[in-house]
């Protein structure tokens, strides 16, 4: 989250989608979890990364949309407020139904939301690598450690008395799609770079100037801020380069 606040712009992100699902997901998870009562850490969890993506949303309102940054906080104070309502209510309702009814079908449903809404989060992510035949703006620290914190949310589902296969299904998912996307780097990244290599030192023609991915087109922009927040030049760059991409988006 700091490197928009360094290079005043947010490049590299799967954009709205992911941000919105994500946010949605740490919603219904944590109504799933404490209904369930799963365990405190895994109760705080979805609380903080459905917060963090809410934040990274209200970022690209702030640099990319343009918006004033009290208008931003609003829109997370907004979605703060209507979060905490929301689970609050629908705990309620959730435990009322399973001891008056005698059904968990409305507790599961926050499960099974939490898991769609963490997949449907990675498609555009997805969608980036299919249309530059590359992996770019991942931060690879971030899956790294995502990929961790999924390893042991499984891990703690063993000391449960019942295993837990709607929490398993969501942590299960979340991991498998984070190590597709270090293998496509993998296999996607040396070979597009040799490609670039080999482009670049061949002589220029009109079908090599047309193919060009969308990676290429972002490597233009170079934001330069100044000490008085003016565009222009300045001894401080922030690039977007190939060699700043695994450090620029979360």
């Amino acid at each position: 989250m700091s490197t928009p606040y360094i290079c005043e712009q947010v490049f590299g992100w799967c954009g709205t989608v992911l941000c919105i699902c994500w946010a949605l997901s740490g919603a219904t998870l944590g109504i799933y979890t404490i209904v369930e009562n799963i365990s405190i850490p895994i109760i705080v969890q979805p609380h903080c990364y459905g917060s963090l993506c809410a934040i990274i949303y209200c970022q690209m309102l702030y640099y990319d949309k343009q918006w004033r940054w009290y208008s931003a906080v609003a829109a997370f104070a907004a979605y703060a407020v209507v979060t905490a309502g929301c689970e609050v209510g629908f705990v309620f309702a959730s435990r009322f139904v399973e001891h008056h009814h005698h059904s968990n079908g409305l507790t599961m449903l926050w499960g099974i939301l939490s898991a769609v809404f963490l997949l449907v989060g990675f498609f555009p992510q997805f969608y980036e690598i299919r249309q530059a035949k590359e992996v770019f703006g991942v931060s690879y620290l971030f899956l790294f450690m995502d990929s961790l914190g999924a390893v042991f949310s499984i891990m703690s589902l063993g000391f449960k008395d019942y295993f837990d296969g709607i929490a398993f299904a969501g942590y299960a998912s979340v991991l498998i799609c984070e190590i597709a996307i270090v293998g496509l780097a993998l296999y996607l990244n040396p070979r597009t770079r040799r490609a670039r290599h080999e482009l670049a030192s061949s002589p220029p023609t009109q079908d090599s100037s047309r193919a060009r991915s969308p990676v290429d087109d972002a490597e233009k922009q170079v934001v330069v801020p100044t000490d008085s927040g003016v565009v222009g030049s300045s001894v401080r760059t922030c690039e977007t380069g190939p060699d700043r991409r695994s450090e620029i988006a979360v």
